[in-house]
């Protein structure tokens, strides 16, 4: 049973996609498995007997001490991200977690490491934030009012102009449900209109206002507005937010207070 438990590691060991790595209580290299020499580069004669620290950063090499300093103390190092130089030079992100290897007795008389190559991720991470970045600054130019939701129908995003048009600045619109910020109404007689992000949400369909809506915004002005509302789906089609674009349609008049609008009967 010893000679097939040792035979599982190896296989484990060697078919394993992630780094896993042995090395002294004081940093040296003493086993290497096939992922470690594909994601690092070097072989396992070339680096067993090296110090860990030839893969750190100048700039990271005090990691290795906090390192060294928790697993003495028995605790893990769980998925700590950080960057570390492959042996052409290349630097590559990698998510580490340490534990220390522990005799019979429990005396520490080892580290072990796993290090997952994380450089794919975060170059999709990266290119993610900054198409969001461009579309945030987009959105935000741009003369239409626009305002997004999550699928509870909440302010999740509120551009300059719709900030101007609700009375509502984005840091206090950001949580709040849209009915509260995009108060709407028939202009005629001042009734509540019909929630599009609401009717978005239910049938997952555009959809745009019914004629003679106005907005009131946060000090009670109110604006005739036309707009439409559009459903954010995921990469399965699923929707998970509503898109609300919307501009003021006044046409040269000045916005009116709310009692000018309609009579109360």
């Amino acid at each position: 049973m010893p000679d097939l438990d040792l035979q599982t590691l190896s296989a484990i060991l060697r078919s394993s996609d992630d780094a896993i790595v042995t090395k002294t209580t004081a940093g040296i290299v003493s086993s290497w498995n096939p992922a470690a020499e594909r994601i690092f580069g070097y072989t396992s004669a070339e680096i067993i007997g090296r110090p860990i620290t030839v893969l750190f950063p100048p700039e990271r090499l005090s990691e290795e001490d906090e390192f060294l300093r928790r697993v003495a103390a028995g605790q893990r190092v769980d998925h700590f991200e950080t960057v570390r130089i492959r042996k052409d030079g290349t630097r590559i992100d990698v998510s580490v977690t340490l534990s220390p290897i522990l005799a019979s007795a429990g005396r520490i008389v080892g580290i072990s490491k796993m290090a997952r190559d994380i450089t794919e991720r975060k170059r999709l991470q990266a290119e993610r934030q900054a198409s969001e970045e461009l579309l945030r600054i987009t959105l935000s130019s741009i003369g239409d009012a626009v305002m997004t939701t999550d699928r509870q129908g909440r302010v999740t995003f509120i551009n300059p102009t719709a900030e101007t048009l609700t009375g509502w600045p984005n840091d206090e619109a950001v949580g709040q449900l849209i009915t509260r910020v995009f108060n709407i109404v028939n202009e005629a007689n001042g009734r509540p209109a019909e929630d599009p992000v609401g009717r978005v949400l239910r049938d997952g369909t555009v959809v745009g206002l019914a004629n003679h809506t106005a907005l009131i915004a946060r000090d009670g002005t109110v604006r005739p507005i036309d707009d439409s509302a559009a459903p954010i789906r995921d990469s399965q089609g699923r929707v998970y937010g509503v898109v609300l674009v919307f501009h003021d349609i006044t046409s040269g008049a000045r916005p009116r207070s709310r009692r000018n609008v309609w009579r109360r009967s």
